[in-house]
């Protein structure tokens, strides 16, 4: 937290307002608040992975690209294609609630990001693979079924 200190600071006197009802500007503190995140990853990147979930706001981490890994995004500050050593998920255990059910919509939703992704970059056997393992966990999706769809006229 030291090296974005001035960024945390800068935060920090808004949140004060917020939390204490004096006048503040909301789009101050919103912000200030994404810059000092911004923060976080810009003086981090270099040095460590850094991920973000898929419910996380566009303007963090902006100017990096969002690849997807596993469950989360990885950020890099590079066009590249990155390679990715999936591993399988077993869902068949799982419990029917709610919670387990927004989970299972997750993995197949970040799945299919990485099946786009290969699209993206022409690895089409690879996107066909990924949107396969996705349809296994849910063979109900439509959006995997138009993926598998779509692919079936490219080489």
């Amino acid at each position: 937290m030291k090296d974005q200190k001035n960024e945390v600071e800068a935060f920090l006197v808004e949140l004060y307002k917020f939390e204490h009802d004096l006048p503040y500007d909301p789009m101050e503190i919103e912000k200030r608040f994404v810059n000092m995140i911004n923060s976080f990853i810009d003086k981090n990147i270099g040095d460590r992975p850094v991920y973000l979930g898929i419910e996380i706001e566009p303007e963090f981490g902006a100017k990096y690209v969002r690849v997807p890994e596993g469950f989360m995004f990885r950020l890099y500050s590079d066009l590249e294609y990155k390679n990715y050593d999936y591993v399988p998920i077993d869902v068949s255990k799982r419990c029917f609630d709610d919670y387990s059910e927004n989970l299972v919509n997750l993995i197949v939703k970040m799945i299919v990001n990485r099946g786009i992704y290969e699209f993206k970059f022409g690895k089409i056997e690879k996107a066909k693979f990924y949107f396969e393992e996705a349809l296994k966990i849910n063979p109900e999706s439509v959006e995997v079924k138009l993926w598998l769809e779509r692919l079936k006229g490219v080489k």
